[in-house]
Formats: structure tokens, C-alpha cells, sequence
């Protein structure tokens, strides 16, 4: 069997550099015959799982090129992430019959490659009233503010979302937060800022056999940026509460919440670290809970503050993990004085010191920052993208209003070299809502 396999192997590598065959096997509608290279092609523009899975479906040879191709990914580091960015204008959008199909654009978002700086061919359906607060796993946590019949007051609904899934399968309805929202007064004036960001600990289709429940969605909620997080099988969320003892605001009481501006989640340790507003760490472990249970997880303080150098804009912080346990921090200064404009700094932390390092260089690293779950790349995987420079996305405009007002400069490609900013894609014929924000592909290659 394995000298057969070989042999057809050799055959069809053989045919893919031969036009002849190609041609022939073409005319006959042969598909056991496509040539290997051929095959692997198709694979690499896979985007759904579905079709992923069903190419191995189709024949003996095809199944053979779906095996070769998970041999080759194995040697590959994860793909890049995609940018899911808004559609074109309503007003540059024709249909069939010469009018503006503007229902249908509020309904779509579309998908950009930074590595092959092209928009794909792939649509997705993500209302434009559903506002994405967070990014892993190639799920989005979307949050969507509407009224129930007979009431006035609006309900926040929160689901998980893949796009690259094509069945029933990619939608997860999670409970609404309405225990949380009780707690905070009245949201309604601006509901759509109530999620600040949202983090998952593991891709929920990995744990839905019987007896598992085990992903956990932690998100910073309410103006106090307080955390709360979801467990699978539970009925609701459930806050955390962490007596700051690193700066306390004079307003507020000591054992408030609140003032978290990131949180991701570290494959390393399998724990979450959540970023207060002063650059402080906070390691959030449940590996002592029993499965299945709601129990409380414990909270540590694990870095002090990064020695930041005062600006004259105003903050924003991120935490970076890297595939080796690396710890990185970056903070974007924005400035709205004489011009709108960007800049950076970074900080490594010193795990044996137990202190930050200030970083002018972050080497082959390549950090893709937003309202996604922070992540790093290697350029020397990908040698179409640029070393030492972070990609990042505006995380301000949440609604239309705010959108207009900052627009889309501030999402672009930071050089830490030379302080220089280019952007990512021509954004003068796209909208401007909803926000950009980057998502992991699911078993496909936009490399």
C-alpha cells in the first residue's frame, strides 16, 4: 500500500510538470488524476472547514493530497491573521439594476491579507449592528444591543462567531449579561461600549464531546473596566474581584473592581493575564477548579509596572505573549494636537529580575494588535510582511459617531526602526464603520 502510494505520488508530480497530461486528464474529467501540485494549490484557498474536510471525501488521491498537505502545515508556524474590514462605500456599490444595494452592505464584512495585500474572495456575514469585542481562535465575541417585546430597556446579547464555518455550528449563543449590567446602572445611553474586549482560552469545538466544559471567555465590561468571564456550561457570567493595591483613584472605593485594558491568554501557563491601567500583570488561574463546577478562580499579581516615559497623548495598552513564554507590553500614544498621529513603546519583562525592559528593537517579531487577542508572528516565516513593526487596528471608533470622527488613519503598520507608519490597505473606497479587526483563519493558508 505504501509503495502504491509512493508510485502515484511520483506519477502525479510528474503530471502537474507536464501540460500534456494535465490537459488530458482535464478533457476526461478525471479528478482522481489532477497532479499533486495541483491539488495542494486548491488546498492552500480553502477558507471553510467544511470544504477542507470534504476534499478527503472525493477519492483516493485526493485523500492522499489532504494527508501531504497536513504533513506540510505541521512544518509551517500558524497562519497570519486575516483583517476583517468593512465592505466598499454604499454609495460605490451597484447592483444588477444600477441601485445601491445598501441593506445588503450592513449585512457583510470582507476579509484582507496583509501577506498577499489583496482583499479575499470570501464574504462575511456579520450584521453591522453586531459589534465584534473580542477575536481568538478565529471565533469573534460579538455583542448585539436590542429591545425585548414590552420592554423599553435594551438587552446586550453576546455570541461567539465563526466565519469559517459554514453550518449551524459556527454560532454559539452565550448568556446576556444582564446579572452584570444590573450591578452598573443605566447603560443606555452608550450600550455598545459596555464589552471593551473579550478573550477566549481555548477554540470551543475542541471540547464539545459529553463531560467537557472547559473554554472560558474572560471580558472587560462597564466604564470601570471591570473583569467578568463565562465557563462553558454555566447560566451566566460571573465577575472578578481584584483589591487594587497598585494605584487607587481618590473616586473610587478600594475594593472596586475595575481599570483592566487587556487580557489574553497564555497557552504557556494556562492561565489569563489581564493588564491594569498602570501596566500592572494580573495572572488569573482556574487550574485548581474542578471541572464543571463555578468556582472562583485565583488572582495574582505577577509583574510591577513598566518605568514609562509621561507623553502628551493618551494611552492605550496592550499585552503580547510569544510561543515561548515571552512576555511583552506595548503601549500606542495617540496625539490629536498639531495632527493626528501614532507612536509606541515596548516592554519585555525580565522574568528573573521581575521587572520591564524598555525595547527599541523587537528583531524578526511581528505584533498584531487591536481588539483581537493579541498576537506575534515570526517575519522570517513570512517574508512578505515587515520585521520589527507592529500591525495594529483602530480600537476607538465603536459606533458610527466616533468613527467619523477618528476614521481609519489610526489602523496601519508601526516600524519601531524608524517610527515610520504605512497602511495596510487602501481604505479611500471602503466605510468607515464598522471597526476593523483581526481574525485567525481556521484550516486554510493565506500565506
Amino acid at each position: 500500500m505504501a509503495a502504491g502510494r509512493g508510485s502515484e505520488f511520483k506519477r502525479l508530480r510528474r503530471c502537474g510538470s507536464d501540460f500534456k497530461p494535465l490537459r488530458k486528464c482535464v478533457e476526461s474529467r478525471n479528478w482522481s488524476e489532477l497532479p499533486i501540485g495541483l491539488l495542494l494549490e486548491i488546498l492552500d484557498r480553502l477558507i471553510l472547514i467544511d470544504d477542507y474536510l470534504i476534499f478527503g471525501t472525493v477519492c483516493a488521491s485526493w485523500r492522499f493530497a489532504l494527508a501531504e498537505d497536513k504533513k506540510r502545515s505541521y512544518s509551517k508556524s500558524s497562519p497570519l491573521p486575516l483583517l476583517l474590514i468593512p465592505p466598499d462605500d454604499y454609495e460605490q456599490d451597484f447592483n444588477l439594476d444600477g441601485k445601491t444595494n445598501r441593506k445588503r452592505k450592513r449585512e457583510i464584512r470582507s476579509l484582507y491579507s496583509v501577506s498577499n495585500k489583496n482583499i479575499c474572495n470570501f464574504k462575511v456575514n456579520l450584521p453591522h449592528n453586531k459589534y465584534c469585542r473580542g477575536s481568538s481562535f478565529g471565533w469573534l465575541v460579538t455583542m448585539q444591543r436590542r429591545h425585548d417585546r414590552g420592554d423599553e430597556n435594551y438587552k446586550l446579547y453576546i455570541q461567539l462567531y465563526n466565519p469559517f464555518i459554514s453550518d449551524r455550528r459556527n454560532t454559539l449563543n452565550l448568556p446576556r449579561l444582564d446579572n452584570i449590567v444590573q450591578n452598573d446602572g443605566d447603560i443606555q445611553q452608550r450600550p455598545f461600549l459596555y464589552i471593551r474586549k473579550a478573550a477566549l482560552s481555548s477554540d470551543p469545538l475542541l471540547f464539545v464531546q459529553p463531560k467537557r466544559n472547559d473554554f472560558v471567555v474572560m471580558a472587560i465590561v462597564s466604564k470601570f473596566c471591570k473583569l467578568v468571564f463565562f465557563k462553558s456550561g454555566n447560566k451566566a457570567w460571573i465577575p472578578l474581584e481584584w483589591d487594587r493595591k497598585d494605584w487607587i483613584p481618590p473616586e473610587l472605593d478600594r475594593n472596586e473592581w475595575g481599570f483592566f485594558e487587556d487580557v489574553i491568554y497564555s497557552n504557556k501557563t494556562q492561565q489569563f493575564y489581564a493588564l491594569l491601567d498602570t501596566g500592572v500583570v494580573i495572572a488569573i488561574d482556574f487550574n485548581n477548579n474542578e471541572r464543571g463546577r463555578v468556582t472562583t478562580p485565583n488572582l495574582k499579581q505577577i509583574t510591577p509596572p513598566p518605568p514609562t516615559q509621561p507623553g502628551l497623548g493618551w494611552y492605550k495598552k496592550y499585552l503580547v505573549e510569544t510561543s515561548t513564554g515571552e512576555l511583552w507590553q506595548v503601549l500606542k500614544e495617540f496625539f490629536y494636537t498639531n495632527g493626528d498621529s501614532t507612536m509606541f513603546q515596548v516592554f519585555k519583562f525580565d522574568h528573573i529580575g521581575v521587572n520591564w525592559i524598555r525595547m527599541h528593537n523587537i528583531g524578526d517579531n511581528i505584533f498584531f494588535l487591536g481588539e483581537n487577542a493579541s498576537t506575534y508572528h515570526s517575519a522570517s516565516d513570512f517574508p512578505e510582511c515587515k520585521p520589527n513593526c507592529i500591525y495594529y487596528t483602530q480600537d476607538l471608533c465603536l459606533d458610527q459617531r466616533s468613527a467619523y470622527r477618528y476614521g481609519l488613519h489610526e489602523t496601519g503598520i508601526f516600524n519601531l526602526e524608524d517610527e515610520t507608519i504605512q497602511p495596510h490597505y487602501d481604505t479611500t473606497s471602503r466605510s468607515i464603520f464598522p471597526n476593523p479587526i483581526w481574525i485567525e483563519p481556521t484550516l486554510q493558508r493565506f500565506r
